[in-house]
């Protein structure tokens, strides 16, 4: 009989009313005490930092005197001509080569998926996501497939 009235997205909350959903004090604790497991923390900043940092093929650096700092929420594009350093970057980034002088500091927890430019050559255009990962992961049930494929896609 005593029913609460729907609250309209444009009424001020009464300050006498409590939401349904709201934590009891006595489990606030307990809440504010769990860790979340380290692959569930958001990653530090900066997740990589780049100072004067040559980078090559043991000749003559391609890349010369980076200084560069990326954060979780920055997003780039690499654009450039032909022998410009795009791939070079991206082997650094990924962990493909390292830095012949100058420092990179890497987050110990930075994972990158890098998808090489002449890969797609190799893949059956007619294969969906789904159907690699079944092969990539052959033991897995179809729910962990899925799991782990919905993980790896991301919007930009």
């Amino acid at each position: 009989a005593n029913q609460p009235r729907p609250q309209l997205a444009n009424q001020p909350r009464l300050a006498n009313r409590r939401p349904a959903n709201r934590l009891r004090a006595n489990r606030l604790p307990l809440l504010l005490n769990r860790r979340r497991p380290l692959s569930l923390r958001p990653l530090p900043p900066p997740l990589l930092r780049l100072e004067g940092a040559d980078v090559g093929y043991g000749g003559a650096p391609i890349l010369r005197k980076l200084n560069l700092r990326l954060d979780i929420d920055d997003r780039i594009g690499l654009l450039g001509v032909n022998g410009a350093g795009k791939s070079t970057f991206a082997k650094l980034v990924a962990g493909a080569l390292s830095v012949e002088h100058g420092h990179l500091h890497r987050s110990q927890r930075l994972r990158v998926g890098w998808f090489h430019q002449h890969q797609i050559e190799a893949m059956d255009p007619s294969d969906t996501p789904l159907e690699i990962i079944r092969r990539a992961l052959p033991q897995a049930s179809e729910s962990q497939r899925r799991s782990r494929l919905a993980r790896s896609v991301s919007f930009l």
